[in-house]
């Protein structure tokens, strides 16, 4: 997560990177065993039920490569204090965008919100809290550290002069 500010607009980016990077390498794994089982020169050379499970293995590894891709939406947050204005974008591979549109001075509070992931490791995600009870959260995946996600809520905080 990146946040950066100018004057009186702050711009919180986070991307997905690494989980992006990681579902492609599926993709391309699933879509060159499925290239393979089916267009390969020697392939008739293969079994009836070996093909059918390098088939199966190869889809299963695209369609998990899709679903982790299409699960780590990036988001951007642009917060404009000269307007009043605030903007989270939200995209994911398969989904149309979802904007959620603010006042700023609607914003109430910056939580750092605590979970706990399947293996009970606490899991941390910025949410900002607005006036008509919307909870908007600033980042489309977890994250682990405490501290980072707490360093990263600084200056978001000062810039909408919200306690600490």
């Amino acid at each position: 997560m990146r946040v950066s500010e100018l004057g009186d607009r702050l711009v919180v980016s986070s991307t997905p990177g690494c989980l992006w990077l990681f579902g492609l390498w599926f993709v391309a794994g699933g879509a060159l065993a499925v290239f393979a089982t089916c267009f390969a020169t020697n392939a008739h050379e293969l079994s009836w039920w070996a093909r059918l499970a390098a088939l199966g293995v190869g889809v299963a590894a695209l369609a998990a490569g899709v679903f982790i891709v299409a699960q780590a939406p990036a988001v951007r947050t642009e917060l404009d204090r000269a307007a009043d204005r605030g903007v989270v974008i939200s995209r994911a591979l398969g989904r149309a965008a979802r904007v959620e549109e603010f006042r700023c001075s609607d914003v109430r509070g910056l939580e750092v919100h605590e979970a706990r992931d399947g293996d009970g490791d606490a899991t941390f995600q910025l949410r900002l809290w607005l006036r008509d009870g919307r909870v908007i959260a600033l980042h489309g995946n977890v994250s682990y550290g405490r501290e980072w996600v707490e360093a990263r809520a600084a200056p978001i905080r000062r810039f909408l002069g919200l306690p600490t």
